[in-house]
């Protein structure tokens, strides 16, 4: 969707083109201006030597007048003459109509000066109303709710995009990003019929986009009182055709065949959804549950080890560090086998890893005949070890003995 680099950039090469512009137009105007005030000054100058020569002739015309070589009807008639030449010569010069002329071609300059002027200030205008400002407003908002943690401060947030988006909706109804943003933002809000509206305006323009359908079928199924109607079976159906392991339609999936008791299926859609799914995520978690749920009513357990974790006492954390706990196959590759994450605000701890933790499109825990527990406390946030954490390990367990809580102590800095 727009970020504010370039935004910014825009706006600068658009001032930085107008400008250029007024150089362009107005630098002819004011070569002709000063074109002008030469060509004025030239004139003049014709002007100064026609009236010299002018009162030469009239002091040789005195000399031949006194020494009778012309009569004094001669003499009047030369300097007549003389005159209408030098009139015609001043009428004839390129300044002669100076002060008609040139009050208009100022006045044309001065006119074009001024809406050079006002050009900016009218740029300005149209682009606070219907420029990219109102995209800047609405991308920084939505900046604001990545770092907001209050609910409240979060809802504000909400309710402000949800008006500028449609305002801005209404001036480019076509924009994909904002009807898929805005359809998110109603859903949030359980406005759902609402949101159906806005996804189906988005999918008109794309039609084969896996995950716009998959929310579109979810927003469907809350506006149905959470019910599989054919128009949700449809969506789901349109969005497996174009990704089988779309996440959102699989979990759905998975709710449908629990609700219709077909335990197995459902798990085998919630194992699925889950390989896709970042592990600790919100997500993540509510998967695992369902297919715990899954494995109860079918009178399965899964295979897993139960801990107990906590912070040494001298070990002092902030308590936003995120907490990786999970297992890995002993004597063999550090990839996790089942993971979860927790804050060290949480703890002390007590859970259980099991098949339902699998990494994404990683072996499961079950896989695995002795395993080892490991709780890591992340200064980067990252999985991968680095300089700097803290952990604590526990030594290798067999899984199928592995009956009570082990208990690890986060106590060692990995150097």
């Amino acid at each position: 969707m727009i970020d504010n680099l370039t935004l910014w950039l825009a706006g600068s090469w658009g001032w930085l083109l107008m400008a250029l512009a007024m150089v362009f137009v107005g630098a002819p105007l004011l070569r002709r201006h000063y074109r002008s005030e030469s060509d004025l000054h030239k004139a003049g100058d014709g002007l100064a030597v026609n009236t010299e020569l002018y009162q030469q002739q009239l002091v040789q015309f005195q000399q031949q007048l006194s020494d009778g070589d012309i009569d004094q009807q001669q003499y009047e008639e030369l300097v007549a003459e003389q005159q209408r030449i030098l009139l015609a010569d001043a009428n004839s010069q390129p300044g002669s109509s100076r002060h008609s002329s040139l009050p208009s071609a100022l006045r044309g300059g001065w006119l074009l000066i001024a809406a050079m002027l006002l050009l900016p200030i009218l740029a300005l205008f149209l682009y606070q109303q219907l420029g990219a400002s109102e995209d800047l407003a609405i991308t920084q908002l939505l900046e604001q709710r990545i770092t907001v943690d209050k609910p409240e401060d979060n809802a504000v947030l909400r309710a402000e995009l949800i008006e500028k988006i449609a305002k801005r909706l209404t001036q480019q109804p076509e924009h994909v990003g904002y009807l898929v943003i805005q359809a998110r933002l109603l859903t949030e809000v359980a406005q759902f019929q609402q949101a159906i509206i806005h996804y189906r305006q988005a999918l008109e323009l794309l039609p084969e986009d896996a995950s716009l359908l998959a929310e579109y079928a979810q927003a469907l199924y809350f506006a149905e009182d959470n019910r599989f109607t054919p128009g949700v079976e449809l969506a789901m159906e349109r969005a497996l055709a174009i990704d089988p392991a779309n996440v959102t339609v699989l979990g759905l999936q998975g709710i449908q065949s629990f609700s219709a008791g077909d335990y197995r299926q459902a798990l085998v859609s919630w194992q699925q959804a889950l390989t896709g799914t970042a592990p600790g995520s919100g997500q993540a978690r509510a998967l695992q549950s369902g297919i715990a749920q899954a494995k109860e009513r079918l009178g399965e357990s899964l295979p897993g080890v139960s801990l107990s974790v906590r912070l040494s006492s001298d070990i002092q954390v902030p308590p936003e560090k995120t907490v990786f706990i999970y297992a890995v196959e002993a004597n063999a590759s550090p990839m996790p086998l089942a993971i979860t994450r927790v804050t060290a605000a949480d703890l002390p701890v007590n859970l259980r890893l099991d098949d339902s933790m699998a990494m994404p499109g990683g072996r499961q825990l079950s896989s695995a005949e002795t395993v080892q527990m490991i709780a890591r406390v992340s200064q980067s946030g990252n999985a991968a070890p680095s300089q700097g954490d803290i952990e604590g390990r526990s030594g290798p367990v067999t899984l199928a003995e592995a009956v009570e809580s082990i208990e690890l102590v986060i106590d060692t800095v990995i150097p």
